[in-house]
């Protein structure tokens, strides 16, 4: 009777013990999924940002070549490829530098 009173407690502590391994198991795996869980949350934002922009940057393409063909008359493949007309006595980024200045001393507009 003694030895099975032991084998009985012996079988019980196993069991005790095999819980409170799975109970830590389970807990990492909670701690584990909630970190998860963040990171997939983190990245459905960045990719619904990046959705954003690359709808920005469509329409705004979208806009440029519009506004070539419209203002301009050609298509862009067209107004990319063709030379810039000369400047006379100077270069382009002195021009650039004389447009920038010019539009600094004018001030804001329209405010």
């Amino acid at each position: 009777m003694k030895t099975r009173v032991q084998e009985l407690r012996d079988w019980r502590k196993e069991q005790s013990q095999l819980a409170q391994s799975t109970i830590s198991e389970l807990e990492e795996l909670r701690i584990a999924r909630s970190r998860n869980e963040k990171n997939l949350s983190e990245l459905r934002e960045e990719l619904h940002r990046a959705e954003m922009k690359e709808s920005e940057y469509t329409l705004k393409l979208e806009s440029m070549t519009d506004s070539i063909r419209r203002e301009l008359d050609c298509e862009p493949g067209v107004a990319v490829s063709t030379e810039m007309p000369p400047l006379q006595g100077v270069t382009p980024k002195s021009r650039v530098r004389e447009l920038e200045r010019e539009l600094k001393i004018m001030g804001p507009i329209n405010r």
